[in-house]
């Protein structure tokens, strides 16, 4: 739904996960490698840049040579997952997901006692699940790391970087090991939305709201975790919303300042009252920290023309 593809904060999570690795034991490193390279072989994907980098590193003997995996560009997972089988291929399927959940379900010692998905989450400043838009990501049930790509489909990129999702408990129990199409979190511009919230108002009192679709493909993805749904369900958050947007009105900013000015207080600038009323956190551009923020920008370009 909204993009975590935030280029300053990425470098910094790229060095921490990485470093993550490099604090494993040589032996440990050679055994990931290993099986990496049995995998990659069987299935003949020699031909993908980052798989071919790896293996050529790996031939050499470098135990650093994971990083090519782990790194592997977006569009080099694409052709491996096209190709991978949802068979198991000898026993390398089982081996690297034991590794995930090796490396993945422990807490991360050298940081103390946060596990790899709080780290992760923390350094790409996300606080709100990318999926839902909804729920914080570091409640009760913690932060949750989705394979976007599920490991026991594509074990191959159990422990890509561009496969781990920090996402809230909900969204990440729903996927589970389904194989959805919808777009990475990575690949998503927020200004080119898969898709945008729409609100009709033909009974002001009982309005509804329809999911517009830019791309049809994602529609079953987004139905299947019950995005759809859910936000369509919420109807007190959509009438409330549609109230304050009523509000935002110049001759309502124009009422306020004149009141204001009759008690010689003070007078608000009309984004003063905006926050006042939709919350500071409307104006941030960052979709990631506040829930709800992207149905509000959507219904909020829509209506503010309409009242």
């Amino acid at each position: 739904m909204i993009s975590i593809n935030h280029q300053e904060y990425i470098e910094k999570a790229r060095d921490s996960y990485w470093r993550f690795f490099f604090n494993l034991s040589k032996r440990i490193r050679l055994n990931i490698a290993n099986e990496m390279s049995k995998y990659a072989k069987q299935l003949e994907l020699e031909q993908i840049p980052s798989i071919n980098n790896f293996l050529c590193r790996y031939l050499k003997g470098d135990d650093l040579c994971i990083e090519e995996i782990i790194f592997a560009p977006l569009q080099d997972i694409f052709k491996m997952v096209k190709k991978l089988p949802a068979e198991n291929v000898g026993n390398s399927k089982t081996g690297m997901i034991r590794y995930y959940n090796f490396l993945h379900c422990k807490k991360m010692h050298y940081l103390g006692t946060v596990t790899a998905a709080e780290e992760l989450a923390r350094n790409l400043h996300i606080d709100v699940c990318p999926y839902c838009n909804r729920n914080y990501i570091n409640q009760k049930k913690g932060t949750t790391l989705d394979h976007f790509f599920p490991k026991s489909l594509y074990p191959l990129v159990a422990i890509s970087f561009y496969n781990l999702i920090p996402s809230c408990y909900s969204c990440n129990t729903f996927k589970s090991n389904t194989d959805i199409e919808i777009p990475n979190p990575y690949q998503i511009d927020n200004d080119n939305p898969p898709f945008t919230f729409i609100a009709i108002l033909d009974e002001l009192m009982n309005p509804k709201l329809v999911v517009e679709y830019h791309n049809r493909s994602y529609q079953s993805g987004y139905e299947f975790l019950g995005i759809e749904k859910v936000y369509i369900d919420d109807k007190a958050y959509l009438l409330d919303f549609i109230n304050k947007t009523r509000f935002l009105s110049e001759n309502y900013a124009a009422c306020i300042n004149s009141i204001l000015g009759e008690q010689k207080v003070f007078s608000l600038s009309g984004n003063e009252i905006k926050a006042a009323i939709l919350g500071r956190g409307f104006f941030s551009d960052s979709y990631n920290s506040v829930p709800y923020h992207k149905i509000s920008r959507d219904l909020y370009k829509e209506l503010i023309d309409t009242f």
